[in-house]
């Protein structure tokens, strides 16, 4: 149970609890509600730091990010486990805790100093993880990645129930971000179920969202362009695959040549030689064409003959020029013979020089033909490690497309496989209800009584089986009522905390705000608190609620002493001191 509420605050009034019912009371005016400071009287304050010091967020905006409460410390003094502890939280540095008297040797964690301080504590989720083990029992194992065992906070929510946070609005919330899951999984563990089988629905739950978020992906092409789906991705592969087996063989058939760069450069240059021989050749092939063309010697004219031409023409010549005539057929007989000679020499020299080249050629042609059959029975190691690293890269795109390939087959064929998945589920939790129903009719006939007792028609709690998952419906059978959805928030609270106190994993304790109570009629609040009161002490947990002051039923309290049950002081927004911080802030 909760022992001692406190604060570093010097004007910071103190309160100390007791067993059984605490009413934590605030006489509020009745214009109090256009009053313009945050913390008033401070009763939903007090859950605030009760819930602060075990663990809470501190999320922006946060009463305990109010500059008024910087360098202030809040404390809490209460039964954990088989000891009684005092810890305390600064605002300051919220990640850490202060545990100033109480350590357990059955702690999962023990307190240490502080780097570079003098306090002795502990981080925030060390704290966490000691609270959830010595209130609930939970084990931490965080070994399994499936895991979902749920978390102290997930499960102190039921039993610190706050306007702040949502969670006056739904008996199955006490948090307003709080999921489905998160809900099936922390109200089976804390009534007795089988939690583990709605921690299964939310892995489905969570493969159902990635398979939607794929699907619009997919539909959307919001990465750019449309996925592939796994027809068009099998034939892909298949193309790769086919490749990459070609490659392999050859790969597997290839043989290094030695000296095979150096081999395939002799061979270039001698296939550039036997080239330019050819050019040669043909240039020296025109030229014994043309001078074999010109070796006729052709006609060379005679004395006689331009002798006769004058006598045709009646000219007789005289002697010195008939002689000059023969004089010129001498010369001319000359030039000619030199000229063949000449052309003659030119035409042996051109035939020489292509036999020449011919057997050059001949013997260039026996080494290329031998360099190629070296080359044609292998390759480079160049070539044979560009050859691997294809096939390389080509393995890995099989395997990648293969890996797209299977994931567009699972989660195009997801959503089949997951309804099943969640019909099996639903049988398996409707057999486990069937064949261990202790736990599952002891929450229904608890809540039974409790909501019989708040009024004459009564109410129930309905556990079934989903395929969403395990269902907990409360029906409260109140007529002309008002406030029935508190009073089952109210009903289905107190089922917890007895069952919970039971087994023996419970908090010790149960808060409510001074919200749960807003438009319940007299008599109801009058039930409630007495309700309240048999059920903490005969099951040995503590219930504490704020209220205020007009609120509080002017009868039927006869099950408790009204006036040991107030908490001093009692609270006020009248004067500025008279509230729970003893100041007023923004």
């Amino acid at each position: 149970m909760i022992r001692r509420v406190y604060s570093s605050l010097p004007s910071f009034k103190t309160l100390e609890f007791h067993e059984g019912v605490n009413l934590v009371l605030a006489d509020v005016e009745a214009e109090s509600g256009s009053r313009r400071t945050r913390n008033g009287a401070g009763k939903s304050s007090l859950v605030e730091i009760v819930n602060f010091v075990l663990g809470s967020s501190v999320e922006k905006g946060s009463l305990f990010q109010a500059p008024d409460l910087a360098d202030s410390e809040f404390g809490l003094v209460f039964d954990l486990g088989d000891t009684i502890v005092d810890a305390s939280r600064p605002t300051i540095k919220p990640n850490w805790v202060n545990i100033h008297d109480g350590q357990s040797v059955r702690w999962p964690l023990s307190p240490y100093i502080r780097p570079r301080g003098v306090s002795i504590g502990m981080t925030i989720n060390d704290w966490k993880q000691v609270l959830g083990t010595e209130m609930f029992g939970l084990t931490g194992d965080l070994s399994d990645s499936e895991s979902c065992e749920p978390s102290f906070r997930s499960l102190i929510g039921y039993f610190l129930r706050r306007q702040s946070a949502g969670g006056l609005v739904n008996y199955m919330t006490y948090w307003r971000n709080e999921g489905p899951g998160e809900q099936q999984v922390s109200i089976s563990y804390l009534a007795g179920l089988d939690w583990r089988l709605p921690c299964q629905w939310e892995t489905v739950r969570k493969r159902l969202k990635h398979l939607k978020q794929y699907k619009e992906i997919k539909r959307e092409g919001l990465l750019g362009r449309k996925l592939p789906d796994a027809a068009h991705l099998r034939t892909q592969l298949t193309i790769v695959e086919d490749r990459l087996r070609r490659l392999q063989k050859d790969v597997a058939d290839f043989r290094v040549v030695p000296g095979y760069e150096d081999m395939e450069a002799e061979a270039n240059a001698i296939a550039s030689n036997l080239r330019r021989l050819a050019q040669e050749d043909s240039s020296d092939a025109r030229l014994v064409s043309d001078l074999q063309a010109n070796l006729s010697p052709g006609v060379v004219p005679s004395g006689e003959d331009a002798r006769r031409v004058f006598a045709e023409l009646g000219l007789v010549l005289p002697d010195n020029v008939v002689r000059r005539f023969d004089e010129v057929e001498v010369f001319h007989s000359s030039i000619v013979r030199n000229r063949q000679l000449t052309l003659e020499g030119q035409l042996s020299d051109a035939q020489g020089r292509i036999e020449s080249r011919r057997g050059e050629a001949d013997g260039m042609g026996r080494r290329l033909s031998e360099l190629l059959r070296h080359l044609d029975q292998g390759g480079a190691l160049s070539l044979f490690g560009q050859l691997q690293a294809e096939a390389s890269r080509l393995e890995a795109t099989a395997t990648d497309l293969r890996r797209q390939m299977e994931a567009a087959e699972q989660f195009e064929g997801g959503k089949s496989e997951l309804e099943v998945k969640k019909h099996q589920l639903m049988l398996r939790l409707r057999q486990v209800n069937r064949e261990s129903p202790d736990a599952l009719q002891h929450a229904i006939v608890v809540f039974g009584e409790i909501a019989s007792a708040l009024y004459e028609e009564g109410g129930s709690l309905t556990i079934g089986e989903s395929t969403a998952g395990p269902t907990f419906e409360v029906q409260m059978h109140a007529r002309r009522s008002t406030g029935i959805s508190k009073m089952a928030i109210f009903a289905f609270d107190l089922m917890l905390a007895r069952v919970t106190a039971e087994r023996g994993t419970s908090p010790g304790f149960l808060v409510h705000d001074s919200h749960l109570y807003d438009g319940v009629d007299d008599r109801q609040k009058a039930i409630a608190l007495n309700l309240a009161n048999e059920y903490s002490k005969r099951w040995g947990f503590q219930y504490i609620v704020t209220m205020n002051s007009n609120d509080l039923p002017s009868s039927d309290l006869t099950d408790f002493d009204l006036e040991g049950a107030v908490v001093r002081p009692v609270l006020t927004d009248k004067t500025a001191t008279g509230g729970l911080f003893g100041m007023r802030f923004d």
